[in-house]
């Protein structure tokens, strides 16, 4: 055979797959842009496959495509190279948390869309998961907290009765104001996302609005 088939053949071999893979869990919140821009922090968990050992040596994104002035969303599994691992049929699907800053021009996006959102085949425009993105308010007193391993945001609002919620005072530009209001009650507007550590994901606030009482 001759050697540049042997070498073709080799790299087909190597080459990763690309597979379409379902999302879920969805939110989408409006970002700061430059006029005539638009921007989306979309946050979801892709499924990376039906049970641990589908899933070893997956990677996941969300992968942007452009069909016809309409800006597509995909989720997207990366298989490893190499054959195919022999797994139990057993479903214990996992997944994994993806965010994503999603901008483009007004003016030449028709329209923004999410693919595969709980089954295979869907069009769901971003727009849908933005007018029905989950928001709340809350009041207590704000602080800065610490965690073992550095697994936190390093600010949390300690509610009445005691419990602590973990805020994102980072993402939409909040840490400078919070400085004079450490130690105070607020009351602090926004949305609840997965955040994954290196030891697990857990449930952030996302501040979009922070008042003093």
């Amino acid at each position: 055979m001759p050697a540049a088939l042997l070498l073709s053949l080799s790299l087909a071999a190597a080459a990763p797959t690309l597979l379409p893979t379902t999302i879920q869990d969805v939110q989408v919140t409006s970002a700061a842009a430059a006029p005539g821009q638009f921007a989306y922090k979309v946050t979801a968990k892709i499924l990376v496959g039906g049970n641990a050992c589908q899933a070893n040596g997956v990677t996941v994104d969300l992968v942007r495509k452009i069909d016809d002035g309409v800006l597509e969303l995909v989720p997207t599994k990366r298989l490893p190279p190499g054959p195919p691992a022999i797994c139990a049929q057993s479903y214990a699907p996992v997944y994994a948390v993806v965010q994503r800053l999603v901008t483009g021009s007004v003016a030449d996006t028709e329209d923004v869309v999410l693919l595969n959102v709980a089954k295979l085949g869907t069009r769901t425009p971003v727009q849908d998961f933005l007018a029905t993105a989950p928001s709340s308010s809350l009041t207590g007193v704000l602080e800065q907290v610490m965690a073992a391993g550095g697994e936190t945001t390093g600010y949390g609002l300690e509610l009445q009765g005691g419990q602590m919620v973990e805020l994102d005072l980072k993402t939409n530009g909040f840490e400078r104001r919070a400085v004079d209001l450490f130690n105070q009650s607020v009351t602090v507007s926004g949305v609840y996302k997965s955040v994954t550590g290196v030891e697990l994901t857990r449930q952030v606030f996302e501040v979009t609005s922070l008042e003093p009482r």
